[in-house]
Order: structure tokens, then C-alpha cells, then sequence
């Protein structure tokens, strides 16, 4: 299930440039089942020793200007925020505590609840789509130098291993939520990666690479489906790999 939240300010505010940990906490606030935002926060749906959230959501997506010198975006107007989950009760949460909430706050920026609609795309009827990321993916490595140094490699779209940790990871949320494996692999290809699809950002000080773009998938409609509500790759409750059909 999808949520499109549409916020307003008429006069230009100013949000943090590495804004998503304010996001994910205002997402977590906004649901009023205090036992189903502990459980998701602190619990989440589990595969072996793995813990996910099954959610995702979208960049501030808004006329905006980057302030170099105080690393802030500057909005102005509606800004949209995209929403999702393959638990619908998560979606049906936030929307009821949001459509009775006239002011949210993202950072020091103040900003009016203008307009909420639920989507839940109908059951797919192709296996393979062209896509493009409304949040970056990020997939990555960890292991410990000769040294002992712990150190994380982000891989990049093109490197073979990007669409296998996206497709084993994918496969890992599908066991934790319905408690069987999938029977479909999932394939992704990247189809238009520029330079500027690159984003290095921050999470609770935290660096991520991650990255924006075209891409092709292919799976089952089901497994495309699950995908859909997911987010593709790691880091997905932080505003990672959430995606739209082209």
C-alpha cells in the first residue's frame, strides 16, 4: 500500500540537506498503535538474525534550492512525500494521524498537511518493467581490513554484485513477511546511470552511497509487487529504494 502525503508552505522554509532521519521519525510518530510502532521499530519482521521494517519512502519532491554554505534545501510551495508498505495497517496509521494534523515539523521547517491519497496498485500483469527511483538504492559489503578496521564498500549499479545483494535481499524480506521463500528469482539491470545519480548522504552520521536512475526488473508480478511496497535494497526504512513504473 502507497501513501502520497502532500505538505504546503507558502513562504520558502529550510530543511537539512541529509533530512531523512527526520522523515523516519516523523513516520514512526505519526502511528498511533503504539505497540505496532514499537514492534516495527524495535522487533520488525525477521529473518534469522535480520530485522526489516518492510517500508520505504520517497524524496522531499519539490521546487527547492540547495544552500551550499548552511548544507540546507530551501522549499517553497506543495512538497510531496511518497509513502509505503507491504503492511497496510503502517499506511493506514500515518494517514489517520496525518489528516487530523493541520502543521508537521521536518527540522526547524513548519509546514501545513495539504493533501493525502492512498493508492494500492492492482495485481501486475508483466513480468518486466522499466523503473526510476523516487528514493536511491544503496546495496553494500562489510568486512574488517588487515588492521581490523571495519569497513564498509557500496557497490555501484554496474558492478555484478549490485543486482545480486539487491535480489538476495529482496528475497530475505519476502521469507520474513510471509514466512515462506519465494519461488521466483528477481533480476535488476541498470538502464541509465549518470553521474549525477550518485548521492552521498548521511544518516545519523552514518555516510551512504546510494544511487537514483532508470532500471529494468524482472520477477514474477507478485514478487515485482512485493518490490513495489518494499523498496529494493538495504536501507529502506531510512528512504532508500523506493521506486515508480515508467
Amino acid at each position: 500500500m502507497r501513501l502520497k502525503v502532500t505538505f504546503y508552505t507558502p513562504d520558502a522554509v529550510s530543511i537539512p540537506v541529509n533530512y531523512h532521519h527526520l522523515i523516519s521519525g516523523l513516520l514512526y510518530r505519526s502511528v498511533g498503535d503504539k505497540a505496532f510502532s514499537h514492534f516495527l521499530h524495535d522487533v520488525g519482521y525477521q529473518y534469522e538474525k535480520r530485522k526489516y521494517k518492510l517500508f520505504t519512502f520517497s524524496r522531499l519532491l519539490g521546487n527547492h534550492r540547495y544552500n551550499p554554505d548552511t548544507r540546507t534545501l530551501s522549499f517553497q510551495g506543495d512538497i510531496d512525500l511518497y509513502v509505503s508498505s507491504v503492511a497496510a495497517k503502517f499506511i493506514e496509521e500515518i494517514g489517520q494521524s496525518l489528516i487530523h494534523t493541520s502543521l508537521v515539523q521536518i527540522g526547524e521547517a513548519h509546514l501545513e498537511v495539504k493533501e493525502l491519497i492512498y493508492t494500492d496498485r492492482p495485481v501486475l500483469p508483466q513480468d518486466s518493467y522499466m523503473i526510476k527511483m523516487l528514493s536511491p538504492i544503496t546495496v553494500y559489503s562489510t568486512f574488517k581490513s588487515t588492521t581490523g578496521q571495519k569497513i564498509t564498500h557500496y557497490f555501484h549499479p554496474d558492478n555484478r554484485m549490485f543486482a545480486q545483494q539487491v535480489e538476495d535481499n529482496l528475497l530475505r524480506k519476502y521469507e520474513a513477511f510471509y514466512g515462506q521463500p519465494a519461488s521466483e528469482r528477481f533480476l535488476i539491470r541498470p538502464v541509465r546511470i549518470r553521474p549525477i545519480d550518485k548521492v552521498v548522504t548521511r544518516f545519523k552520521g552514518t555516510i551512504i552511497n546510494a544511487w537514483s536512475g532508470i532500471y529494468e526488473v524482472q520477477s514474477s508480478p507478485e514478487l515485482i509487487s512485493f518490490a513495489y511496497k518494499a523498496g529494493l535494497g538495504a536501507k529502506t526504512s531510512q528512504g532508500f529504494g523506493m521506486f515508480e513504473f515508467i
